[in-house]
């Protein structure tokens, strides 16, 4: 910082024009902060313990380098960097305008900080390793721009939409927080190999790409995470967590939840026409979930909590395993096929023109007060014991071997019922009602119960009471 080490004969300050010519090293090393208009550097510009403002034209050619162990490297104009690295050991480095950048950018223990668009049409951004990278515009990888995520944080801020294309180079730690606009991931698939947390109120778009998360994930109130065919996955193999207090959707790709997944009050998980996949236990929902017209599959416990709601839609969703609802179930014209050994519906569910359907090896429990339609698959003469009492409002198919047994409780079946070949129907002292027309070619009994007709009974089965 002496005059005499400059070619106009004094320290170049606010309002001025700064060049370091090929072949030059200009080192700032104390005082400060130092202020320029402009600044071109074609040799070498060293940073120690000093802040370096550029006001409005910062242009770093080929084989150039800018380098800062201590010191600040702040901009707040555009950057151009021509094949020519900035980087800093500690220091960090912020830049406020635009940059386009064909060279590399980094630092150790520092902070990057990019205000504006960064496009990197070559070279390398370096994301801190002891660090965060903070990304507040666009960003694109093009060419052969390369990211690395060091094993350190990146974090995807600022008010207004934004545009992100990475070229398919993989995140670390990613934290996007926004407090509105629409974060546009529209042109390769989003991977985060650690930890995902989301905050702001502002949309998260995949479009037709997918994102993949293997760490926890926090998605948080006002944050929208969607595609519209792009798959979103979850966690990687159970032992993750995922918080949802805002709302992950998709129109007609896959939603995969391989995470522990708590769904808070007020949030939504939703698809319209794509596949909603629960493969770890769902630690409660308190929010809702829409099947709408596609598909949903739980293949570990389901708890659906107290307030939640599960809207089947037109859809169907399938239980693997034991799947409890305290909540409230909507059947719409969907599907709900019970393929686990204990489904208990002990909360509300309403039918609308449903089916219910049991189905798979083995026997079952069953508590479910009520059903629109009613199915019963269940092979292996596997039987279905009812812990409550049934009430079926429209049909009931048995399809076959099986049975359903009452068991001590009440079985009103008050549409028209079918009992098919090697099927069924029967209670140790509970009452079975069939109020409609019934086709029998199975077996219907009681051990000590009563059986009721009151319209027509076609039968070429059986009928035993004890």
């Amino acid at each position: 910082n002496t005059a005499t080490n400059w070619d106009c004969g004094y320290v170049p300050g606010v309002g001025k024009t700064a060049r370091i010519l090929s072949g030059r090293h200009a080192r700032l090393a104390s005082g400060g902060p130092f202020y320029l208009s402009q600044l071109f550097v074609s040799g070498t510009l060293q940073l120690l313990d000093i802040a370096l403002n550029v006001t409005s034209t910062f242009v770093i050619d080929t084989n150039a380098n800018v380098t800062s162990s201590i010191g600040i490297l702040s901009t707040s104009s555009t950057v151009i960097m021509d094949g020519a690295s900035v980087s800093s050991t500690s220091a960090d480095i912020n830049f406020m305008g635009f940059v386009t950048s064909s060279g590399s950018i980094g630092s150790n223990t520092g902070n990057i900080l990019v205000d504006g668009n960064l496009t990197m049409n070559a070279g390398t951004l370096e994301s801190p390793p002891g660090g965060t990278l903070t990304l507040n515009g666009d960003v694109i990888m093009l060419g052969t721009g390369v990211f690395r995520h060091n094993g350190s944080s990146v974090t995807l801020s600022g008010s207004s939409s934004a545009s992100t294309t990475l070229a398919g180079y993989p995140f670390y730690n990613l934290t996007v927080s926004k407090s509105g606009g629409v974060t546009l991931f529209a042109n390769d698939a989003t991977t985060v190999l650690g930890a995902l947390t989301t905050s702001g109120n502002h949309q998260w778009n995949h479009g037709i790409n997918d994102l993949t998360v293997s760490g926890n994930t926090t998605i948080g109130s006002g944050t929208n995470v969607s595609s519209t065919s792009g798959a979103l996955v979850f966690g990687s193999d159970g032992s993750d967590l995922m918080d949802n207090s805002g709302s992950v959707s998709s129109t007609s790709g896959v939603i995969e939840f391989n995470a522990v997944l708590t769904n808070n009050a007020s949030s939504y998980i939703q698809t319209n026409t794509g596949a909603l996949t629960f493969n770890a236990a769902l630690s409660a929902n308190n929010g809702y979930i829409f099947v709408n017209a596609g598909t949903a599959s739980t293949t570990n416990t389901f708890t659906n909590g107290v307030g939640a709601f599960f809207d089947l839609g037109s859809g169907t969703v399938t239980s693997t395993n034991t799947f409890t609802n305290e909540g409230t179930i909507t059947g719409g014209t969907g599907t709900f096929d019970a393929q686990a050994a204990y489904v208990s519906v002990a909360g509300t569910f309403t039918n609308g023109t449903s089916l219910f359907k049991v189905s798979g090896a083995g026997d079952r429990n069953l508590q479910l007060a009520n059903a629109y339609r009613f199915q019963n698959n269940v092979t292996g003469n596997g039987v279905v014991t009812m812990l409550k009492n049934l009430t079926i409002t429209n049909t009931y198919d048995s399809v076959g071997a099986n049975t359903l047994n009452a068991n001590t409780f009440v079985l009103d079946l008050n549409g028209v019922t079918n009992i098919g070949l090697n099927t069924v129907v029967t209670s140790t002292t509970g009452t079975i009602n069939f109020t409609n027309t019934v086709g029998n070619v199975g077996k219907i009994g009681t051990l000590s119960g009563n059986l009721l007709f009151t319209n027509v009974l076609t039968n070429t089965g059986e009928i035993h009471v004890g």
